[in-house]
């Protein structure tokens, strides 16, 4: 995300724009492959996340607490 802050160009911008948005992305998918994989599975007051919108949600709550 420091490389957004740090491009100069408008094509760099746009460089660092797509790859953290890949990395969100990417994020996501692993996240809700480890919830509902392994939090779920060991943990009973845990539900399963159905949509990566809930996923984006559940990780910017997470973000939160962790800043």
């Amino acid at each position: 995300m420091y490389g957004i802050f740090r491009a100069r160009t408008r094509q760099e911008l746009i460089k660092e724009i797509l790859f953290f948005i890949i990395y969100v992305v990417l994020l996501m998918f692993i996240l809700r492959y480890l919830w509902n994989n392994a939090l779920v599975k060991y943990t009973t007051v845990l539900k399963p996340v159905d949509s990566l919108f809930h996923m984006f949600i559940l990780a910017l709550a997470i973000g939160m607490f962790k800043a």
